[in-house]
Parts: structure tokens; C-alpha cells; sequence
């Protein structure tokens, strides 16, 4: 704690700038970390190795879909069918001493899709669930099975089990770049406020 003794408008002004100073400081401190760990999040996305470790490839089938829908060209990474995942991860100021980074309740995909929600799915991954087998995914089989995925057809109101397995992506690249990141804070500010350390 600081205490000013002297009360005088000059020893208060300059008690005001110190403050100013460093409260600037400490807020452009946390503005470059909460950038450094987004662009830290989107790098291991691009490559697929968030935090240093290797993500989980996507199935031969998720890349015959994406194929399909795109009219082929389509990414095989995981997470990364279009831009709109990576693009989604940034940091927000929730308040002056405050930043969230990630992927954002508000971001949406082009068609409307809740990009966190998604996140939040490849993160953890998902309890095995049912789906049952409509007409349409029924004629799909049929393709499936020409690209050698499955060996028979699908039958219509068959039920599917699916689980769709954790991908951690946002909280590996976290834990890797929280390891530095007070000494790179303290000695941030000490070189903004001309301290030597």
C-alpha cells in the first residue's frame, strides 16, 4: 500500500500519475496475454497439437461427409472444417482487471450454429447417444459402404449408438502457456514502468 502523508495538490498529482501509470501498465499486460493465449489456442488448432500434444485425427467417415458437403477439397483436421472455429477463439475484456479467452457464446457459424457449444462437445466429448436410422441416412449408407466404411446397409427406425470422443483443444493450450505466464506478466510491467528486475 501506498500512503501519501503530504496532502499537497503536487504530491497528489504525482501519487495520481504513479497510479495511472501502473494501472495502464498492468491493464495492457493482461490485453497482450489474453491475445498471446488465443493466438497460442488457434496455432494448436491449425497444427493439431494444442498445448504440445497431438489431437485425435477425425474418422474416415466425418472426412467422407465433409468431402460431400463441400463438393470435395475438404480439411481433414479436427475442428477445422471451415475457418469459423479458429476465427471464434479470442480474447474478451470482461472487465478492467479481466479477460476471458475461448470461444465465446455469441460466435456463430455461417449457418447459424453455436460455435462454444460445439467447442465445449470436442472438448470433452460426448456420453454415448442413439440416433435412429431415417430414410436418408438409410440411401447415405449405401455410399458409406461403397467407400469400403460399412458392410451393410442401414435399415430405416434401425438405432444407432454414437459417441463422439473428447478432442481437448483449448485446455492443453491453457495449461501450456499458464506455465510462463507470471513471469512473463511481472516482468512485462517491470520493463513498462521502467524497473529493473
Amino acid at each position: 500500500m501506498i500512503r501519501v502523508q503530504d496532502n499537497s495538490p503536487p504530491v497528489l498529482e504525482e501519487y495520481r500519475m504513479i497510479v495511472g501509470a501502473f494501472n495502464k501498465a498492468v491493464t495492457t499486460m493482461l490485453s497482450r496475454e489474453a491475445w498471446m493465449l488465443a493466438n497460442n489456442i488457434k496455432g494448436g488448432l491449425i497444427a493439431q497439437r494444442p498445448g504440445g500434444k497431438k489431437i485425435r485425427p477425425i474418422s474416415r467417415t466425418t472426412i467422407l461427409l465433409r468431402g460431400i458437403r463441400t463438393g470435395g477439397g475438404s480439411s481433414t483436421k479436427a475442428l477445422i472444417d471451415t475457418a469459423a472455429m479458429v476465427n471464434a477463439v479470442k480474447p474478451k475484456r470482461e472487465n478492467m482487471y479481466h479477460y476471458t479467452v475461448g470461444v465465446h457464446r455469441t460466435a456463430r457459424s455461417k449457418k447459424g450454429k453455436k460455435l462454444a457449444d460445439l467447442a465445449a462437445i470436442h472438448e470433452g466429448g460426448t456420453k454415448t447417444y442413439t440416433v435412429v436410422v431415417t430414410e436418408k441416412m438409410r440411401r447415405f449408407s449405401f455410399v458409406l459402404m461403397k467407400y469400403g466404411i460399412l458392410r451393410a446397409p442401414w435399415r430405416v427406425g434401425q438405432k444407432l449408438r454414437r459417441r463422439i470422443p473428447a478432442r481437448p483443444w483449448l485446455n492443453p493450450a491453457h495449461d501450456e502457456w499458464i506455465k510462463g505466464s507470471e513471469e512473463r506478466f511481472v516482468s512485462g510491467l517491470a520493463a513498462m514502468l521502467g524497473v529493473s528486475m
